[in-house]
């Protein structure tokens, strides 16, 4: 990278398998903890494609909160 700073994405990945007239399909959803943004998907193909463009796009580092004892 060229200003040398990390880029990362992290998600929760959940595939499913669902049957609809005899035929077999995989769903998926992504889970983004740190937004809360959820993304559904119909099939792998979306999922992948959804993931090619969110590396591509520049990433808003912020820094995690800090939790206290009393949160």
């Amino acid at each position: 990278m060229a200003d040398g700073q990390p880029r990362y994405r992290s998600y929760v990945l959940r595939l499913w398998e669902v049957r609809s007239g005899g035929e077999r399909a995989w769903r998926a959803s992504l889970h983004s903890p740190g937004s809360g943004e959820r993304h559904a998907f119909a099939d792998l193909q979306s999922l992948f494609r959804f993931l090619e463009q969110a590396m591509r796009e520049p990433v808003d580092l912020q820094s995690p909160r800090r939790l206290r004892d009393d949160d």
